[in-house]
């Protein structure tokens, strides 16, 4: 967005420019005028606004220190009269007992008559003679003011101080229950409640402890009224929202005369949870301070308060008003201003654009004209009104445009002989080309001069070239006809490498099938060798096993010996017996010939067994000299496999070797080929220059030259 509006001011009319620059410089100064003047107004106003509000919260404050004064002051000298009174009864004793001004029926001292009529009077003063406070009371622990009489307690209101009467309590729970007399007694220390509505008057207690020597004896008590703080509430005719209470140390409200249904409502009800956290903060300073708040009905106040020394405790005089309502005039002030700044930059730029239009205005003759020349148009008549710099720059193009007239003509009267071909310039010097045009008739004549010169050149090398082109020609020709030759030779050369080329590859694949066979051969005869090494172990285990058969023959044999040994002993001894040894000696003669018979056939085995052995021998030596030739054979087969894959090396190298050859002698051929249309293409651009040659040696005949 920017690039394109830099690039659109760029092309802008200049009366555009100086009024945008104007404008924006106009627009910041008055701007930053009007700010300065806002900021100090702002400042001003607001300053006073806050001084304002702040001296309203502290006249309350300081009204409502002097209503409460009055009260605090006849409480306090009550509360130490009474306490003057319990210092004085531990020293005193009277026999002579008079009727109560209280209780009428009570029997009392002379002193507690004396305190009576004390209490009596002011009390009925106070609350006679002071509007704010409606009622006195006094009350008193269980039997301190007289050992018969538990209940000791008093109230004057204003009737009571009308004709001189009083209230008195006869029940001790009337009063020790309630808030004013529980918490001072517990606390020893003066308290203020918080307001109440009594007989429709809004009302809060204040409540002084009597003591002696730190003992709780009872209180004073004054009602004081709400309304005491209508004669210093503010008025409402400046802010509409101006909101004007009494608060006391908790932020609860004990008066707002504007809405007395909030009394007794705490400030948290109302404000969000920051402004009240900032609220309590400043209040644990005691000191005057303003803050802004935040409702939760969303509004803003401005607020000011002023602390109240209130017995022990701080109340707070609290002034707030809606924040835009409190510088409304501040937000109306701005907007003059704004508007009226608005107003005078408008005007001053519809005065600098009549003014700029109005004295600029003959430039855009000046830019035709400019155009005009531009465009070649060199026919101009500038008539401007003023003799300013404008004017000025007027005179100096029609001067131009005078000068650049008669430059043209010159330079057009020779170009145009140029066009007819006389380059024959007399150097009549520069007289009549002023200033920095003067160079432009050296340039001419330099021109005409190096034009000359050229063309001189030209027509002698034209014929040179003439005569080169023709001896070009004929060498090409020659060559094409060398390089034809050359190529049907290659041609013939390369058929036979191919012949060759394909006998090799038969060869190739011979010899490959050839070490294939060689291989499977050696493979198989391996294979017959690994067989026969098998078969000798086997023979040698068949050997191994005949002869553990024999042996175990021979043992056979030899038993059968000894059994034959044992049957004729027993024979013997059977024959020997007589009749008795018949049986047994047929038994043996029957051992004898199975001896015997088992002995011939261990013979005719073993005699077996040596023929197989002896037969093993000889297979062994036959399958050994067997392996011996396989392994002849193997190696026979490898060296066979050996001289088959070096021949085939040699016939891959020899492949390989070959295409190179025929590789190379295609190129070979590609380049003869390519010299052969190329000395027919340098004849035919021989003869065509030779051509050319001659007609350029015509053309030149039509210039004149020195």
């Amino acid at each position: 967005m920017g690039e394109k509006f830099i690039e659109k001011f760029k092309h802008s009319k200049l009366i555009f420019k100086m009024v945008l620059i104007l404008a924006i410089s106009l627009v910041i100064t008055l701007t930053t005028i009007s700010i300065v003047v806002i900021n100090q107004v702002v400042i001003v106003s607001k300053d006073n606004i806050n001084s304002m509000i702040k001296t309203k919260a502290e006249l309350k404050a300081s009204q409502v220190q002097t209503a409460l004064g009055d009260g605090f002051e006849l409480i306090s000298d009550l509360q130490e009269y009474l306490e003057a009174y319990f210092e004085d009864a531990l020293h005193k004793t009277e026999d002579n007992l008079v009727n109560s001004k209280v209780y009428p029926q009570m029997l009392t001292s002379r002193s507690n008559i004396t305190i009576e009529n004390y209490i009596l009077n002011t009390g009925w003063s106070i609350v006679r003679n002071n509007e704010n406070i409606d009622g006195l009371r006094l009350y008193f622990e269980p039997y301190t003011i007289n050992t018969n009489q538990e209940t000791y307690g008093m109230e004057i209101f204003y009737k009571n101080a009308q004709d001189n009467s009083v209230i008195p309590i006869n029940n001790y729970n009337d009063y020790s229950t309630q808030e004013y007399y529980s918490i001072v007694k517990n606390t020893h220390e003066p308290y203020i409640t918080t307001p109440t509505f009594q007989d429709g008057k809004s009302v809060f207690y204040i409540a002084y402890p009597i003591l002696q020597n730190d003992e709780f004896k009872g209180v004073v008590v004054i009602d004081l009224l709400t309304s005491s703080f209508e004669n210093i509430n503010l008025s409402k005719n400046d802010y509409d929202t101006l909101t004007s209470t009494l608060l006391n140390e908790n932020l609860d409200i004990i008066y707002d005369a504007s809405n007395p249904e909030k009394i007794n409502e705490n400030m948290s009800s109302s404000l969000d949870a920051a402004s009240l956290k900032e609220w309590k903060a400043k209040t644990i300073l005691n000191k005057p301070f303003k803050i802004t708040t935040k409702q939760r009905d969303k509004k803003t106040f401005e607020r000011y308060l002023y602390p109240i020394s209130v017995s022990d405790q701080t109340w707070w005089a609290q002034v707030g008003v809606e924040k835009n309502e409190l510088y409304k005039n501040i937000y109306e002030l701005i907007f003059g201003i704004s508007i009226a700044s608005v107003i005078a930059i408008v005007l001053l730029v519809c005065i600098i654009i009549k003014a700029i239009a109005k004295f600029l205005n003959p430039l855009e003759k000046v830019v035709v004209a400019a155009k005009k020349i531009s465009n070649g148009d060199l026919d101009i008549s500038l008539d401007l009104p003023y003799n300013d710099e404008i004017g000025i720059l007027g005179k100096a193009f029609e001067n131009m445009t005078h000068s650049l007239n008669y430059i043209v003509s010159d330079i057009e009267k020779v170009l145009a002989a140029m066009a007819d071909g006389d380059f024959i310039i007399l150097e009549d010097g520069q007289t009549d080309y002023m200033g920095a045009f003067a160079p432009i008739k050296q340039s001419l004549i330099k021109i005409s001069n190096k034009l000359n010169e050229t063309l001189s050149n030209i027509d002698r090398s034209s014929k040179e070239v003439k005569v080169g082109a023709e001896g070009i020609a004929k060498v090409a020709t020659e060559l094409s006809l060398c390089s034809n030759e050359q190529g049907t030779i290659i041609s013939e050369f390369i058929a036979t490498t191919d012949q060759i080329s394909e006998s090799i590859n038969t060869a190739i694949e011979q010899i490959e099938q050839t070490s294939e066979i060689s291989l499977g051969a050696k493979l198989k005869a391996n294979e017959g060798t690994q067989a026969m090494k098998n078969m000798l172990i086997s023979m040698e285990d068949i050997t191994n096993s005949s002869i553990t058969i024999s042996s175990i023959l021979e043992n056979v044999e030899t038993i059968s010996q000894q059994t034959d040994l044992l049957a004729l002993n027993a024979a013997i001894e059977a024959a020997r017996a007589g009749e008795n040894g018949k049986g047994f000696s047929v038994v043996a003669n029957e051992i004898r010939d199975l001896a015997t018979r088992s002995s011939e056939t261990v013979k005719e085995i073993d005699s077996i067994i040596e023929n197989s052995i002896k037969s093993i021998v000889q297979g062994q030596d036959m399958a050994n000299e067997t392996a011996e030739s396989l392994n002849l054979i193997i190696n026979t087969i490898e060296k066979t496999a050996d001289i088959a894959s070096s021949l085939l090396e040699t016939s891959k190298v020899q492949k390989l070797s070959l295409t190179d050859l025929l590789d190379g002698t295609k190129k070979i051929s590609n380049v003869v080929q390519s010299n052969v249309v190329t000395s027919e293409q340098s004849a035919a651009v021989s003869e065509e220059l030779a051509a050319q040659a001659q007609s350029l040696t015509q053309m030149m005949g039509y210039f004149k030259i020195k």
